[in-house]
């Protein structure tokens, strides 16, 4: 290479020539070499185990390189070598040089494809020796996990279960139910499971990442025994705890003592509380705004401790009755797709994002407190209901913020330009400076709302507007001068009796 580099500084043409000779040779040398690595195959495909990738590589790099030079000198020697002496013979040498320097580059060009193509196989093979290793891992897994949890389900069963529904004396059952750690026994039963599902899952999705048949994938992922005897206990248990507890607050219920003067008291009716009537179950009213919330709230208050089956019944009670039928398919312990399924349908991120764009769109600059007031509160539910899609990102942005800017009242804004300014939130991201603007939006309001408390207005005829600064008189003020001082009436004066001052007669 350093020869050729050279030979491109003068103007020797036989130089140039012997050196672009070189360059042809090597290359020709370096495309045998890929030949004869590539050329190893299994049926039409490359095969990868025998193939050195690092032969490939080298001469990948080498051949790049010879052709990079070959080109260099090819246009220096046209440049220089002696011209025909007719036209005719120039066309002869011009075309002469286009064929030679076209046969290497098409040798060329078909190398660099051939390397291509090896190399996308090479990657698809050690992405599937990945995932071979992977999937022999999650069988594994799978399959301790599987083993632990029936051992789990089978000695809650038998030391537990059947027990207790065998036993037909009442003092048996009783006495098993109230010595048993059922609780502890709920808690195991749900955790080993719950590790068995996503474990079932990993290796299904892993099974499909290498493009197993369907029923190949359910034959090594099966769990419906599993998820059966687990819905079977979990009721159980469950059925057990609440028996527990009804008999102990009957029995501490019927505990009585004497007072001193002879009448009986109770220790536990003083302590119980009053019985109020079951709050309603979580329901969902079918507007895609609501959904993040119902969403929310039933991750909050109806999934924690219960089983799949039970979870899928409070989910589908939820739903409105026009919408059952988007889920009618799905068995009851797949609540996770129940959810899934509705979500896609009636509110994904997209809906939710354009029903709240355009309700940004149609907002109006607040002109009293309470209006502020409502208007932060709006995009406190927006903000609630983003972050519970993960999807806050698609109104923090520059755009947007500048949208929520232009419909503050003029105090309001005047204030947050302020802190935009001396907290130099100019250079924040648009995600950071939106936090800091809803941050900013509720001490806003909360002042708004100081302010609008009936102990700093009293009976004062004139009030202050926080989020506008302005001060206007009450209607009610001015009705009452109204009726009291009819327009156009004149008024008499009269003298007043200590000061003998005129006063208006009224």
């Amino acid at each position: 290479m350093g020869k050729s580099e050279e030979a491109l500084k003068t103007d020797d043409v036989d130089l140039i020539k012997r050196c672009r000779s070189s360059m042809a040779t090597q290359i020709t040398s370096d495309l045998a070499l890929i030949d004869k690595q590539l050329v190893k195959k299994v049926g039409d495909s490359y095969d990868i185990a025998s193939i050195n990738d690092q032969v490939i590589q080298s001469k990948k790099k080498h051949l790049s390189d010879h052709f990079d030079m070959i080109l260099k000198l090819h246009e220096r020697y046209t440049e220089l070598r002696p011209e025909g002496v007719t036209e005719a013979e120039e066309e002869s040498l011009t075309q002469s040089d286009v064929d030679y320097i076209g046969k290497i580059e098409t040798k060329v060009y078909d190398a660099k494809e051939k390397i291509s193509q090896y190399e996308g196989a090479a990657k698809l093979y050690a992405k599937n020796q990945i995932l071979a290793e992977s999937i022999c891992q999650y069988q594994s897994a799978f399959k301790t996990i599987k083993d632990r949890f029936n051992m789990i389900a089978n000695k809650i069963k038998k030391d537990c279960c059947d027990p207790i529904e065998k036993s037909e004396g009442t003092p048996i059952k009783d006495s098993l139910i109230s010595t048993l750690p059922l609780e502890a026994m709920l808690r195991d039963l749900n955790e080993s499971f719950t590790e068995l599902k996503k474990s079932s899952c990993s290796l299904a999705e892993c099974l499909r990442a290498v493009k197993k048949d369907e029923n190949e994938i359910e034959s090594n992922t099966n769990i419906k025994t599993e998820t059966e005897l687990h819905c079977n206990l979990d009721w159980s248990l469950n059925h057990f705890v609440g028996t527990r507890n009804f008999a102990a607050s009957k029995s501490s219920s019927s505990e009585v003592k004497t007072s001193s003067d002879g009448s009986i008291l109770s220790d536990t009716c003083k302590a119980l509380p009053l019985k109020i009537e079951k709050p309603d179950a979580v329901s969902f009213s079918g507007q895609s705004r609501d959904y993040a919330s119902f969403k929310r709230d039933f991750m909050a208050i109806i999934v924690p401790n219960r089983g799949d089956a039970e979870i899928g019944i409070y989910f589908k009670q939820g739903i409105p009755e026009c919408h059952k039928h988007l889920i009618s398919n799905l068995d009851l312990v797949n609540w996770k797709g129940m959810m899934e399924k509705i979500e896609k349908e009636l509110a994904t991120p997209r809906i939710i994002v354009d029903q709240i764009v355009d309700e940004i769109e149609r907002m109006t600059i607040p002109t009293t407190d309470q209006s502020f007031v409502s208007y932060v509160e709006s995009l406190e539910k927006i903000e609630r209901d983003l972050s519970t899609l993960s999807q806050l990102q698609e109104i923090a942005n520059t755009t947007m913020l500048s949208k929520l800017e232009s419909k503050l009242p003029g105090q309001v804004k005047h204030d947050w330009t302020q802190c935009v300014i001396k907290d130099k939130l100019d250079i924040l991201t648009s995600t950071e400076k939106f936090t800091k603007f809803l941050s900013f939006l509720q001490d806003a309001k909360n002042m708004a709302k100081y302010n609008m408390a009936e102990a700093r207005t009293g009976n004062n005829s004139r009030s202050h507007c926080f989020v506008t600064g302005r001060t206007f008189e009450e209607e009610s003020q001015k009705r009452t001068k109204s009726v009291n001082q009819p327009s156009g009436e004149k008024l008499t004066p009269h003298p007043c009796l200590a000061c003998k001052w005129m006063e208006p007669q009224i």
